[in-house]
């Protein structure tokens, strides 16, 4: 899958049921959609499969940064900080967060999809 055809597909069933299709597991995309707030599942969905860096805030959440995320979060977000950690344990490739080097080094491979091997 390509980032072209995961946006198409997202537009049409959703973000979070999009991920779980792209990853092939529909249990990861219902975590997902139980998890993370709507309007964050585009960018958490486009880093995880793309490597796509996020914005400031998610960058904190992946990094394991809490003081930092707390300190970017909108007010949605800050009540959601726990859930994020749920689902980067229960939905996520264990490689793709955790530290600064981590979240440096999924995006430089491109994420599950780097785009010079979609197909």
């Amino acid at each position: 899958m390509n980032i072209e055809e995961f946006q198409s597909l997202a537009g049409s069933i959703g973000p979070a049921a999009a991920y779980g299709r792209a990853v092939n597991s529909p249990d990861w995309g219902t975590v997902m959609a139980c998890r993370i707030p709507e309007h964050m599942q585009m960018g958490m969905a486009r880093y995880v499969l793309f490597g796509v860096a996020p914005g400031d805030f998610l960058q904190a959440v992946l990094r394991n940064d809490l003081m930092g995320a707390a300190g970017q979060a909108d007010s949605i977000n800050a009540l959601n900080l726990f859930e994020y950690a749920v689902f980067l344990r229960s939905a996520a490739p264990s490689t793709c967060w955790g530290s600064e080097s981590a979240v440096t080094e999924w995006s430089g491979r491109g994420g599950m999809y780097p785009q010079d091997q979609a197909a």
